[in-house]
């Protein structure tokens, strides 16, 4: 019996209708390992998303994920500082604050 010939990559459409992102975890694993990556080292943050969840991923995988979703962040924010100022319905600007009461 003849093999079958190799084929490309796929397109699921269900995946893009379900926004699922790239890479082997659903979106919300995803973002619950980027909060532990920020909170802690990517060895700790991986071991806690494999005891949390039963979710197996590298050190390297989380840091580079918390790496990817900080560089978009970045790009998000500064897009939005170089926006104008949006005016309310009543014709007051709206300032946007940074809360700093975790500074010291």
């Amino acid at each position: 019996m003849e093999r079958a010939p190799t084929v490309g990559r796929a397109f699921f459409p269900l995946d893009e209708e379900l926004a699922l992102l790239p890479g082997t975890l659903a979106p919300r694993q995803q973002s619950h390992l980027v909060q532990l990556g920020s909170w802690m080292p990517f060895r700790h943050a991986s071991r806690m998303l494999r005891e949390l969840l039963a979710v197996h991923v590298s050190p390297e995988t989380a840091r580079r994920l918390c790496e990817d979703v900080g560089h978009q962040v970045e790009e998000q924010q500064t897009a939005e500082a170089h926006q104008p100022w949006k005016e309310e319905d009543d014709g007051r600007e709206k300032a946007f604050c940074k809360n700093l009461s975790h500074t010291r």
